[in-house]
């Protein structure tokens, strides 16, 4: 997920995760995941419903893991 920063602080972002995980829970998923690469990125997460599973290591670049049950 990457909002251009022109476009940010507008809700694009909430409203592009709200979509994919309305769509994975109606296909059946039980929880998903993501990498967030901006140390940044956890909290803003955390305020939409998704919970630090840990931190790991991508390509040498260290990422926070993180997941969300639907």
């Amino acid at each position: 997920l990457y909002v251009e920063p022109k476009q940010r602080k507008q809700g694009i972002g909430e409203e592009l995760i709200r979509v994919v995980t309305e769509k994975a829970r109606s296909m059946g998923y039980p929880k998903l995941y993501l990498l967030a690469f901006d140390k940044t990125l956890p909290d803003w997460y955390q305020k939409l419903g998704w919970q630090m599973i840990g931190l790991d290591e991508l390509n040498g670049h260290s990422v926070s893991v993180m997941g969300i049950a639907l």
